[in-house]
Order: structure tokens, then sequence, then C-alpha cells
């Protein structure tokens, strides 16, 4: 099929396949540089009864309760919704469909364009993200199967590349790391990569010129340090299980405390592991949630108990900790800080609990908190501290569209090599 991807307008979709759902975003390119969102939504709940999809178009918002038995089934309702709605004639109008992997271990170093090949060496890699790969090889399936568009794999791993060895050996047996790939991977690429960007349009100076500290703070939660533009260190590793206390993952931990759990419990390595995975962080502390957004309202109320308290704390210590580690790796040297993601953007009280743990960094100590959300319907972006050696922003990170940006611009790149 001939690929032609110089004539605008065309439409591009975006798809994050995750365990146990499938997001999706899908884009007017208008030309090579200006994309609009016309349609998003979210299929949830795939394996289980009930199901639920939901969609957004033209600003109003669909709800449907369902079953979704595998990603196979739910790739199907996304593309039937695309047709019945009309948003699209019909899926020939999709000319490249952008996929967010998670994990591209030492196999996939940088986006790549998806073939057979592509995902037989994919599942050679599933053991390095046994929840996800399965999921994004399904996924991906059935967008082969179901829509002839230029399928494209941008990978969570790939910004990390340039970490220097330093900083991604463990020091364990180097044979761990030559046979069988053990090193920090580090993860969020995606985000740190349109960060990275972004803070050098807000703060009106090359990227390249700058070092920071970038905080992606969510369910799942990574920092990262950032040297002239590019990763130098960053918290999660091997997995995303490694780095600072997140959701239902524990982070950084000792790790003879497996051993000892399966003397104390018999519980196997598998076992213990899906304990730190889904068992611990907000959830294994608050014995409540793993929902900030649950646990900041019971706090602000009043209603929080020693466990909420201690949760939020816990959470705010572990992260400061890492961004005063990340000062000293950078010299000292540091030009922004940067607080994103579901938690960095909509949480006051951890943003503030933060700061007041790293009063040591030359940071003012006169910085404006955000009374709401408003500045998300503005600028994107919300500055804390302007008048300090380091600048602390609250910035609104975009995924979706810089793994468009980046399908699109290897697309491009590659059109000749697509179309023979």
């Amino acid at each position: 099929m001939n690929h032609e991807l110089s004539k605008f307008p065309y439409k591009a979709l975006v798809v994050n396949s995750g365990s146990s759902s499938i997001k999706f975003q899908l884009f007017d390119i208008l030309s090579e540089t200006k994309f609009k969102l016309i349609w998003k939504g979210n299929a949830q709940g795939i394996g289980s009864t009930p199901s639920y999809f939901t969609h957004i178009l033209n600003d109003k918002k669909y709800d449907s309760k369902t079953s979704f038995v595998n990603h196979q089934t739910a790739t199907d309702c996304i593309l039937k919704t695309l047709l019945e709605n009309k948003i699209v004639d019909n899926l020939s109008e999709l000319k490249i469909i952008g996929h967010r992997v998670v994990h591209g271990g030492v196999l996939f170093t940088k986006p790549t364009i998806i073939d057979d090949a592509f995902v037989k060496n994919l599942k050679k890699i599933k053991d390095l993200a046994p929840i996800h790969i399965p999921a994004h090889v399904v996924t991906i399936e059935a967008f082969l199967q179901k829509a002839q568009a230029i399928n494209i794999a941008v990978f969570d791993t790939s910004f990390h590349q340039t970490i220097p060895e330093l900083n991604f050996l463990y020091p364990v047996p180097l044979s761990w790391y030559q046979d069988y790939g053990v090193r920090k991977y580090g993860f969020h690429g995606i985000s740190y990569e349109y960060l990275v960007e972004k803070i050098g349009l807000i703060l009106q100076r090359n990227s390249k010129d700058m070092n920071g500290i970038v905080c992606h703070l969510g369910n799942g939660s990574s920092v990262n340090a950032v040297k002239s533009g590019l990763s130098f260190d960053t918290t999660m590793g091997l997995t995303p299980l490694a780095g600072v206390m997140m959701g239902t993952r524990s982070g950084d931990i000792d790790p003879s405390i497996i051993q000892y759990m399966n003397q104390k419990t018999g519980k196997n390595i598998e076992e213990i592991t899906n304990d730190l995975n889904f068992r611990s962080g907000f959830l294994g502390i608050s014995q409540f949630s793993n929902d900030v957004r649950t646990l900041e309202e019971m706090y602000l109320s009043g209603k929080s108990n020693k466990q909420t308290k201690l949760a939020l704390n816990l959470y705010a210590k572990r992260v400061s900790e890492f961004i005063g580690r990340y000062y000293n790796t950078l010299g000292g040297k540091v030009d922004y800080l940067i607080f994103s993601g579901g938690i960095g953007e909509n949480s006051s009280v951890i943003v503030e609990k933060i700061l007041k743990n790293i009063q040591g960094l030359p940071i003012a100590k006169n910085y404006q908190m955000p009374q709401n959300n408003d500045w998300k319907n503005k600028e994107n972006y919300f500055v804390l501290s302007s008048n300090s050696e380091t600048k602390v922003l609250i910035v609104k990170t975009n995924e979706e569209l810089k793994i468009c940006e980046t399908a699109i611009k290897l697309a491009l790149k590659n059109q000749k090599k697509i179309n023979k």
C-alpha cells in the first residue's frame, strides 16, 4: 500500500496499551509540525467483568459498560466506534498508528517501524515487562490486522539511552549485564523528552544548555537527572519497580527482604514481587488507598489518620531524597526543577511537602503554589519560583502528543522505504 505522508491533512492514532486498558488519542495531522486532537478515550477493565469504554468527541463524553475479553476485543471496539461516529469514513484515513511500548531492552533503543520481525523480537523480551509487553503485542497485532496504517513503536526507555555506564550499571556480577542485560533502563522517557523540550520553550533557552531535575509523579513515579538536555540518571531501573515509592510499588528496598519474607511467610519470589508491585507504596502504608486524590482529600479535611499522613510524608521524603542526590550528581548546577504527572500536576500538598524537604537547594523560599488548576487551560505550566538559581515549575506533560510527533517524524524520514 502506498502511504503518501507529505500531503496533508490525514489522521494519526496514538495507542497506549496497559495490562488491562488501552488509552487512545486521534490527531488531525495538518502539517509536519501542527497536530489537532479530535478524539480520545480509554477502554478499561480488559479481562474483567464488567469492562468500561469511555470516549470524548466534540467536548462530549460518552460512557458505556461492556465486556472486553482481551485486548483484541478492545481494539475492535475502538475501531468500530471510530467508524460508527463517522470520525473517519473508512480506516484507510488512518495513515499512522503510534504505539507506546514500555520496554525496549537492548534490542530497541529508538523509535521503530513495526513489522512481523519487530513483533517477533518484542516477544523475546517480554520477561523485562511481563505485565505490559504481552498486552502491547496483542494490541499491535490487532491493529496490524485491522488497519493498513504505518505502525510505529515509541519506547519509554529510548530517552534514557544517554545515561552513562557509570550510572546504569548495577554493582552485581558483570556477567549479569553481559549475558542477561541486567542494568538500569529507566522509564517515563516519552514524558521526560516532552518536558525537556517544553522547558526550553518556557525559559526561552536551548534545553541543551541547561541541567535540570524532572519529577514525573503519578501512580507510577520517577525522577530524572537531565544534563545538557540529555538523560543522565533516573530512579527506575531494570523494571519500573525501582526508585521512589509509588501508588502500589515499593520503590527501592533492601533486596534481602525478599528472602526474609520467603522464610517468614512461605511466599515464593513471584508472590513477594507481586506484593512489592501491587500491594505496597501508598496502598501498603496507608492500608486504605493508592489514590493520592483520596488520601489528600482526607488530609485537607482533617479526617486523615496516622497511616494516611505517614504515606504522604514518606512519599515526599523519598522524592526529595532523590532530588537532593541528583542535585549533587549534576555538580550543583541545576537550572530547573519540574513537577509533572498526575500527582506532580495536581497535588499541591505533596509538591509543597517536597519543596519544604529540599530547602538546602538554591530555591527561593517565597515560592508560589497554584490555587487551582486554571493554569492548565492557559499556558499548560505554572511557575512556582522564577527568582532563584533553580527555577521551579509545574508543567503539564503530553506523552500522546510526543508519540505522535515522533511517529510522524520517523515515518516521513522513511517514506521511500515504507512504500517499497
